[in-house]
């Protein structure tokens, strides 16, 4: 007989974990730079590990107790490696480097210090006295966060949406309707044959999904991850509610000092001296273009089947009800006065960054 092994789950070290939620695009890493920004934060952490044991936990190939010492274990290593100075992202273009962060000459100062005990002492001394929030981009967390619950005392969840029209466009524009098993650098799990590679999102509608041309897929993946978050979001319990923050990325944009003020508060900390440069760099604030958005919408609609197309307007309804957006689909879907491109690669160009620096 096989002799079971209890797995002991230790305390997090880590005062205040936070994550940055949404699906992809969604926005959520400019608000994530910001978010670092604020007093007490560590920068932004973007890590593939938080979803892929999501993904792992949820599909049965990881048992609870080791998800969420995974969770604790990776949080907890980065914080400390942090303080230490190891591990640190200096590359100069990455928005998630830490030469672009609130504090840049700290990370250079930590990176001179010697791994010993006496160095681990300090360490747990300054985070003892300092309460540093460990500050990380996710995905999904909202339909998983009983394990976050668990494995965190003092977990924040900033949960970003954006209108479903901007994400089935980036969506689109960047290939996910194809990418998923075909492309290295795009590195997610995936389910099924390698000659018909299924997302996880997307296992309980396999057979549709193989059969849906790469937008309609796309409409038909945001719908259904949407919907999850919909659903989720009404039956968090009064508790949970206190544990997450909801923020619409058209609001960050255009209101973002008072968002992020909100922000703030709900993370029990203040704005820096670095926040002006480091929202700069985002383009927070940014003017949102109602003319972009109708083009956005015209390219879709050319592009998609009159199905999924329907689908994206009842889900941007839904989302309007819930956000109110400065531009909603009813008051400008049958506008026909206005010229866009067919060609979702030549419409517009993909965000670029140059030393941190968001450029377009």
């Amino acid at each position: 007989m096989k002799k079971i092994i209890e797995l002991n789950i230790r305390d997090s070290f880590t005062p205040s974990a936070v994550f940055i939620d949404g699906i992809s695009r969604s926005g959520k890493a400019g608000v994530a730079v910001a978010i670092s920004s604020l007093e007490r934060t560590e920068h932004v952490q973007n890590k593939y590990i938080f979803d892929t044991i999501m993904t792992n936990y949820e599909l049965g190939f990881l048992n609870k107790k080791a998800a969420i010492d995974q969770l604790i274990t990776e949080i907890d290593f980065t914080l400390y490696f942090n303080y230490l100075g190891r591990n640190l992202n200096t590359h100069v273009h990455d928005w998630s480097s830490v030469l672009h962060s609130r504090d840049p000459s700290m990370y250079k100062q930590r990176m001179q210090r010697k791994d010993n005990l006496k160095t681990a002492k300090i360490i747990f001394d300054e985070i003892e006295k300092e309460k540093p929030m460990s500050i990380n981009t996710c995905e999904e967390l909202l339909l998983h966060r009983e394990l976050f619950l668990e494995a965190f005392n003092n977990l924040f969840v900033v949960v970003v949406l954006r209108h479903p029209v901007e994400i089935v466009f980036s969506w689109h524009r960047t290939g996910r309707g194809e990418r998923y098993g075909s492309d290295k650098r795009f590195i997610h799990p995936t389910f099924g044959s390698k000659q018909n590679p299924i997302p996880s999102f997307a296992l309980s509608w396999s057979k549709i999904y193989q059969k849906l041309k790469p937008l309609d897929r796309v409409i038909k993946s945001i719908d259904y991850l949407y919907r999850d978050y919909f659903r989720e979001k009404q039956k968090l319990t009064p508790v949970e509610k206190g544990k997450f923050h909801w923020v619409s990325f058209e609001n960050f944009s255009e209101n973002t000092e008072t968002v992020l003020n909100d922000i703030a508060s709900f993370l029990g900390t203040k704005t820096s001296s670095a926040t002006k440069r480091m929202c700069n760099n985002q383009r927070f604030p940014r003017k949102l273009d109602r003319n972009e958005f109708l083009k956005k919408i015209k390219a879709i609609e050319h592009h998609a089947s009159a199905k999924e197309y329907r689908i994206l307007m009842k889900l941007c309804e839904d989302y309007e009800k819930l956000f109110s957006p400065k531009f909603s689909i009813s008051s400008i879907v049958n506008e026909n006065n206005i010229e866009y491109q067919k060609d979702f690669n030549s419409y517009l160009s993909k965000p670029d960054f140059n030393k941190g620096k968001r450029v377009n």
